[in-house]
């Protein structure tokens, strides 16, 4: 009887002992993972919109509270480009400031801070509430050295493929893609018109993190998308294609 005793306590004993020493890797385990990718981080990504006739500089600047994505940024309150190709000549002008365009989001919220134009030294601010339905696939393949996976979903109007790695496990993208269980390092719309591409990966210190800027004029997201159908339709048809009309609650939509 009291070897039987005996045994039930040392195997009780072994048990517990091998428990807490799993229970110690694990908890090591996501200390150090929590440690690595709980930092500042700076992504850039080579930007072009459904608006863009060219690729823009975004950096999305993601922190432990929040991320910011900031495009288009210039010291002219119009950026002006152009290129050539043989006889044909491309421009686009971006109506912008210094700080540039910028979407704000905290870690857990669905709901996003944007800062825009739809006209010369007209900043504007509006928040718009998104709920992405992602569906992740069984697609892999490597982007700069990370192993990613491939997701997909419908966004007003258009299809996006999105790449994402949980290597990196931060739920964060650019422009207003998120919700996935890890950094989002590519997206796209399947039909050509949004491209955006990881381009580096750095850390970054507090002191280089950026501010969203909410000095601006306060609109609905509809008011600003009727501002841009006012302002692109005085200026005969410039940049057609910032419009892909389809209905979205009884409205044409934009971004």
């Amino acid at each position: 009887m009291q070897l039987r005793i005996f045994q039930s306590r040392f195997f009780h004993t072994l048990n517990t002992y091998q428990v807490r020493k799993l229970l110690l890797f694990t908890l090591y385990f996501l200390t150090i993972n929590f440690g690595l990718w709980a930092q500042n981080f700076a992504i850039t990504y080579d930007t072009k919109l459904a608006e863009d006739d060219f690729e823009y500089t975004g950096v999305l600047w993601v922190g432990n509270i929040e991320s910011l994505f900031v495009w288009k940024d210039h010291p002219e309150k119009v950026w002006e480009k152009s290129r050539q190709e043989g006889d044909d000549i491309t421009s686009q002008d971006v109506f912008t400031d210094i700080v540039g365009y910028q979407i704000q989001r905290v870690q857990a919220s669905t709901l996003l801070k944007c800062r825009d134009f739809c006209r010369k030294e007209y900043p504007l601010y509006y928040e718009d509430d998104i709920t992405f339905d992602w569906k992740i696939t069984a697609d892999k393949k490597m982007i700069s050295d990370y192993n990613v996976t491939k997701a997909e979903v419908e966004f007003r109007g258009r299809t996006y493929e999105a790449w994402f790695s949980e290597e990196i496990p931060i739920n964060a993208g650019p422009w207003k893609f998120f919700g996935l269980p890890g950094l989002i390092l590519e997206v796209g719309s399947t039909d050509g018109a949004v491209s955006i591409r990881l381009s580096e990966i750095k850390k970054m210190n507090d002191t280089e993190f950026p501010s969203f800027l909410k000095e601006a004029t306060t609109m609905t997201r509809l008011a600003y998308n009727e501002c841009l159908d006012k302002t692109y339709g005085n200026h005969s048809g410039t940049n057609l294609n910032i419009w892909f009309y389809h209905e979205f609650n009884g409205n044409r939509t934009l971004k």
